[in-house]
């Protein structure tokens, strides 16, 4: 199960190691194509690439988002956990026991 108190270290670490590796990867429904832009401390910027955005993604959220998520049973629809999709998209895929669901329209997580 998620925990709330290591969520922002697992998904900055895991940040960190992608703008080393110049990764990028992909929102699940629409493909849409995001990169590390800087991580610091508390905050990690999100640069969509396809329209020259970033957008930063905070401790602060990733803690309150984490708590929602267990609130919500470790299940919740694509959306309702943060309205921002390069923020949703970049919590689940720097977080090791989240993933999508077959139908990608739920955020759950790994048991």
């Amino acid at each position: 199960m998620i925990k709330v108190e290591e969520a922002w270290e697992i998904i900055r670490s895991n940040a960190d190691k992608a703008q080393l590796a110049y990764a990028v990867w992909h929102s699940a429904k629409r493909h849409t194509p995001y990169e590390i832009a800087n991580t610091r401390k508390d905050s990690i910027g999100i640069h969509r690439k396809d329209k020259q955005i970033i957008e930063t993604l905070t401790k602060a959220v990733v803690e309150q988002k984490a708590k929602k998520l267990l609130d919500a049973g470790g299940r919740i629809p694509v959306g309702q956990l943060i309205s921002s999709t390069s923020k949703e998209t970049a919590f689940v895929y720097f977080h090791h026991q989240l993933t999508w669901s077959e139908d990608l329209n739920f955020i759950e997580v790994i048991h």
